[in-house]
């Protein structure tokens, strides 16, 4: 679905419209009996984005996909997102 979200957001300005380029970062977290809290999952997903836009933005990311976001309660209580050098507005 996230995908689904980026490519339609890059579509709708590319319409002929002159608008600029648009571009998303999503993370996702999938549900997991190892996430035992609203708070770990949330930061799972939170930590997911900022590996999309680490990564060259314009991406997906979940959990599942990047061996470096730690996937149980536990090891997320202990990690922090690593904030990208630059932001775009």
């Amino acid at each position: 679905m996230a995908e689904q979200l980026r490519q339609k957001l890059a579509e709708a300005a590319d319409d002929g419209k002159n608008l600029p380029k648009l571009t998303a970062s999503f993370g996702v977290a999938e549900l997991d009996p190892d996430l035992v809290t609203r708070e770990a999952w949330l930061k799972c997903a939170d930590i997911a984005l900022y590996a999309s836009k680490n990564n060259g933005r314009n991406r997906v990311t979940s959990n599942r996909m990047d061996d470096n976001i730690p996937t149980s309660s536990e090891r997320i209580e202990n990690t922090s997102p690593t904030v990208p050098n630059r932001i775009d507005v």
